[in-house]
């Protein structure tokens, strides 16, 4: 005889407070030279590394996420054609710290007031997840379990044992979708950085049997 099942999907939804500060800093240089574009560059990214001591953090915080050289051409309007004006270099670097309002704006001021004539994005995230995940996950199989039993209910039957439970791969985001594009202007007029909580969620989906009430 076939045994009677229900298989219904829960989805877990939380809000989160970020607890790190992800700060993204952008530099680049343009020169005709490729070896002169690249010293110009690591120039900048010195000048950068160099302020953060002086905040309690160390040169190495402030990663390397990306670094690219280009050919850069620009249309000259008297001809219409496309010319070589140098070779663009450019570097992403990432740096992230614990979130603290006040720290924070004073490391995006000192990052813009640098020679490096950088531009920074600012973003805000969950320094460890998995605790985030496990509530997560936590929430969305109650929540199955309580449309599975409202169901059941209104069918006059009731629930029997777990015989399958299947969850995704896919990552869930601890980034807020808002962030702050800072371009490098820093002072009294700099802008007041200040992080909301966001909403996480994640689905399970769960089988059970079906028993006679």
């Amino acid at each position: 005889m076939k045994e009677s099942i229900i298989t219904v999907e829960g989805r877990g939804r939380l809000r989160v407070e970020p607890d790190t500060a992800v700060i993204k800093c952008v530099v680049s240089a343009l020169n005709g030279s490729y070896a002169e574009a690249n010293q110009e560059m690591n120039r900048r990214v010195d000048l950068l590394r160099q302020v953060l001591p002086g905040l309690g953090l160390g040169k190495g915080d402030l990663k390397t996420t990306d670094f690219a050289v280009t050919r850069d051409h620009r249309r000259n309007p008297k001809t219409e054609q496309y010319e070589f004006v140098g070779y663009g270099a450019r570097h992403s670097l990432e740096l992230r710290m614990p979130l603290d309002k006040e720290r924070l704006n004073g490391v995006m001021e000192a990052l813009l007031g640098s020679e490096a004539d950088a531009q920074a994005d600012v973003s805000f995230t969950v320094g460890d997840p998995e605790p985030v995940r496990a509530r997560l996950l936590a929430a969305a199989v109650g929540n199955a379990r309580q449309r599975a039993e409202v169901i059941t209910r209104a069918a006059d039957t009731k629930l029997g044992k777990i015989v399958n439970i299947s969850y995704g791969v896919a990552e869930v985001r601890f980034r807020s979708e808002t962030n702050a594009l800072l371009a490098p202007e820093p002072g009294p007029g700099a802008p007041e950085i200040e992080a909301g909580n966001y909403i996480v969620e994640d689905s399970v989906t769960v089988t059970w049997e079906i028993l006679d009430s």
